[in-house]
């Protein structure tokens, strides 16, 4: 109808911007996703052929959209879909470029050469390429200040009838940790209050709460642009690692001060008051994401020992005289910020709810379903409207019940508690492969491209394989597609964490390996926020479980039983269990002299701050550990007659 339609350019038509928005918005998945009939070539042959078309369709909407939203002005508009652009294809350079100048045009130059940083990186690790002349081009008139917007004056009216874009935001603003958000159902309620909250009545602590799944961040990641610029600074730190405050800290003084803080001070007050100085003469937008991740999940309310300062700095930001403001996500409302909320209008909590019906449906047509409504209705009704649980179903219905949600609706019982129970249904449905790059994805606790996981797994597929799992995974929204490679949603990781400590402890207790021979615990070539992650959120509990199953002082000898079972396994097979052992051992400092690990495979260890002095480690496969000291220089090299082995001594030893 759009090619049809008489208008004198295509960003003056508002009803064919309207159209090609919905047409955008219906394609979510390859055309009759998961299908397929073997014993028919030429079925497949046609099937493949249509889904090129469809696949094409979109690209060709996608880009119309952004060409006519640039033209435009409304860069925030064009932006979007041309994050939904790459989502469809990230390797279109044309794409990518379009996506760099428009960030460039919305004054936030450090973001577009971050961006064409991740893009270089991805063409050299998976394609073996170089950007194209002209991207390069772009990217040296960002360099040199030389790129301006060519719509200096106020941006014209949208066709659609929407308000003007405020100006563009500060280029200062740092938000890389901000996800990217795929289409976003309703919500228009929630988004209208928190800009009323945030923007009008400039409330200094906005708390979105509810269980996993319900979609705190993507509401968070929604709002935040829309308003960024009515601040001087934003920035979005993910607390899903748990970082202690002063490392939290030592990330956000820099930018605020624009670099001009040298020391960090030692103690929390001083940091604080650091802080709270530095916000006297500039408004900024903090957004801390996952807040329970620093909670104790014993006693709710209250923050683990060690992030009690945690709660100074919300109540700093609540009752201090400053231009800060803060949003934050959580599945519970901080105990010290439910008692301020009573006490003063600057603390707001938004409890968010599942979606409604009608943006329920729209999520479910989105993901292929096109039941009656009243089928539809029931499916929203049994999981409350939370939307991974919808997604996770929709694709449950699609693969098993042929898209019937009243036979899905008649055949199964699960009643929605809580988002865990459906991803304990997905889960168990998966391939082993399919498990493996997902229980990777949440050890690693960051993006992974393609190389790294293929690097990380025990038995490497095929290229093909690998990737027809990562592409199954996409479409169970199990994981998203970054620019830098694949990442799992807050409440995947959490959960798959859970699992990797619960698993890992029963398999220790057991003596049978399965994930512990397939999977590294901790990644000791990782950065080293990560490993300390790693330590924390999976060492910690899981020494904390084997201390209350064996004792404490029983401990060393479990673990040196297990030790010699690896070594008399008659297969031998490369394994990263005698890593993960180790790890542990040095993790709960736990006196390892005497342990025999030779000619085992030793992967992944963090040997930088343990003596490792009376560990046999003669014929040990040492892959990827991390040593206490390079080596200095060369004192000594021994060579065994059979020319296998070399043993060098240093300057230390």
């Amino acid at each position: 109808a759009c090619e049809t339609h008489e208008h004198s350019q295509l960003s003056a038509c508002a009803s064919c911007l309207a159209r090609l928005h919905e047409a955008l918005a219906l394609y979510q998945d390859e055309l009759l996703a998961g299908f397929g009939l073997s014993d028919a070539p030429s079925f497949e042959e046609w099937l493949l052929l249509q889904r090129e078309i469809a696949h094409q369709q979109a690209l060709l909407t996608g880009k119309k959209l952004v060409d006519s939203y640039e033209a435009l002005g409304e860069y925030e508009q064009a932006y979007g879909y041309a994050q939904r652009l790459l989502a469809l294809d990230s390797y279109r350079e044309a794409a990518q470029r379009q996506l760099i100048r428009l960030l460039a045009y919305r004054g936030l130059p450090d973001q577009a050469l971050a961006h064409y940083a991740k893009f270089r990186q991805l063409l050299r690790d998976e394609l073996d390429a170089e950007p194209e002349i002209e991207t390069v081009n772009l990217i040296e008139q960002i360099r040199r200040g030389e790129f301006s917007r060519p719509h200096a004056e106020a941006p014209h009216s949208s066709p659609m009838g929407q308000h003007q874009l405020p100006p563009p935001p500060s280029p200062r603003h740092d938000w890389q940790e901000m996800p990217i958000i795929g289409p976003f159902f309703g919500r228009a309620v929630e988004v209208a209050q928190l800009e009323t909250w945030l923007v009008t009545e400039r409330c200094r602590v906005a708390a979105l709460l509810a269980i996993g799944g319900m979609g705190k961040t993507s509401l968070a990641a929604q709002i935040v642009p829309t308003i960024a610029a009515h601040f001087d600074l934003v920035i979005w730190r993910s607390l899903l690692n748990a970082p202690p405050f002063a490392e939290l800290l030592s990330t956000i003084l820099p930018v605020l001060s624009n670099q001009q803080i040298g020391s960090m001070p030692q103690r929390p007050e001083q940091q604080l008051h650091l802080l709270f100085n530095t916000l006297q003469n500039q408004r900024m937008l903090l957004v801390l994401d996952n807040l329970e991740s620093i909670m104790q999940a014993d006693q709710a309310g209250h923050y683990r020992a060690g992030y009690e300062v945690y709660e100074q700095l919300l109540y700093g930001m609540a009752t201090q005289q400053h231009q800060g403001q803060l949003i934050l996500t959580s599945r519970e409302q901080p105990a010290m910020l439910k008692r301020l909320e009573h006490d003063t209008s600057r603390v707001r909590s938004l409890h968010l709810h599942g979606l409604d019906e009608a943006a329920a449906n729209q999520l479910l047509v989105s993901r292929g379903l096109s039941a009656i409504s009243e089928d539809e209705f029931a499916l929203t009704q049994r999981y409350s409207g939370n939307p991974l649980a919808l997604k996770l179903v929709a694709d449950t219905v699609q693969d098993l019940f042929l898209g019937d949600i009243q036979e899905f609706l008649t055949t199964d019982s699960l009643i929605f508690d809580d988002v865990r129970q459906v991803l304990d249904q997905q889960f168990a449905r998966l391939t082993a492969l399919e498990q493996e790059i997902l229980i990777w994805l949440a050890i690693g606790r960051t993006t992974m491209d393609v190389p790294a996981l293929r690097g990380h797994l025990l038995q490497a597929p095929s290229g093909r394989a690998l990737l027809e799992a990562l592409n199954r995974l996409q479409r169970r929204s199990l994981i998203e597609r970054q620019i830098d490679g694949f990442a799992l949603q807050n409440v995947i990781t959490e959960y798959l964490t859970d699992r990797v400590v619960e698993v890992a402890t029963q398999e220790l207790a057991g003596g049978q390996f399965e994930l512990l021979h397939r999977h590294a615990l901790l990644i000791a070539q990782a950065k080293d926020y990560i490993r300390r992650s790693q330590a924390r959120l999976i060492l910690e509990p899981l020494a904390h479980q084997m201390t209350m199953q064996f004792g404490l002082a029983n401990l060393r000898d479990h673990f040196a039983r297990l030790i010699q079972q690896l070594h008399d396994d008659a297969e031998r097979e490369p394994s990263y269990a005698g890593g993960n052992i180790l790890n542990l051992l040095l993790y709960m400092k736990l006196d390892v002299a005497g342990f025999d690990l030779s000619a085992l495979s030793v992967w992944q260890v963090d040997m930088q701050k343990s003596a490792l002095a009376g560990v046999n480690l003669t014929g040990a496969d040492l892959t990827n550990c991390l040593f206490r000291q390079t080596f200095g220089r060369l004192e000594t090299v021994a060579i065994t007659p059979d020319g296998q082995t070399v043993a060098i001594g240093d300057e230390y030893g």
